[in-house]
């Protein structure tokens, strides 16, 4: 009696603790939402969407294989890293428009379209063609809205780089008066 007592009491325990797996993994993928599902990675309280990273992901990826046709996919992703370089980027674009926003850059409708006119792929005989620019987005399988936008970013993060490497220029009297503002410093701590 004791021996089917034990083995019942084993079988009741496993079935709950098995049960309790299944229950506790199938909630978790039911209950976790879409925008979690979407964000590739954090960054402070912002999110990188997964396509953002996606769509770097892929255009890395079609890079490589213009120049190593015969390398398969899978080996072009562990050669190159792409996966990791993808996420950097896409985190590092975050940031970038992050920091644009907190200084206050924006890029106008005109610099976009002066830049997409500037582009030689959409010229004919140094010339912009709208017929060349559409047909040349169609062949890549991107919406000019969305081609645009990227336009923009890159036009944003060119904003925020020159701000921030610009070198800081001070005149000569600024110079002496911060080093003549430092010595004072240096005497009175001398003197205390």
């Amino acid at each position: 009696n004791n021996a089917v007592f034990v083995l019942v009491v084993v079988i009741f325990i496993v079935a709950v603790f098995i049960g309790t797996i299944f229950l506790v993994w199938g909630r978790g993928s039911m209950t976790s939402s879409e925008s979690e599902r979407s964000v590739a990675a954090w960054v402070g309280t912002k999110e990188v969407p997964y396509a953002e990273f996606i769509k770097t992901h892929d255009s890395r990826l079609e890079f490589y294989r213009r120049f190593y046709p015969n390398i398969p996919s899978a080996e072009l992703e562990k050669r190159f890293k792409i996966r990791k370089g993808a996420l950097d980027a896409a985190i590092a674009r975050r940031l970038l428009m992050d920091e644009a926003g907190r200084i206050g850059l924006t890029v106008t409708d005109d610099e976009v379209g002066r830049k997409v006119r500037e582009t030689a792929a959409f010229q004919e005989n140094g010339v912009f063609d709208p017929k060349k620019y559409r047909e040349v987005l169609a062949a890549s399988g991107r919406k000019a809205a969305l081609y645009e936008e990227d336009v923009r970013n890159e036009l944003l993060a060119g904003k925020v780089k020159a701000v921030v490497q610009d070198p800081v220029q001070i005149s000569e009297a600024e110079a002496f008066e911060e080093i003549r503002r430092e010595q004072e410093k240096a005497r009175l701590t001398l003197v205390v």
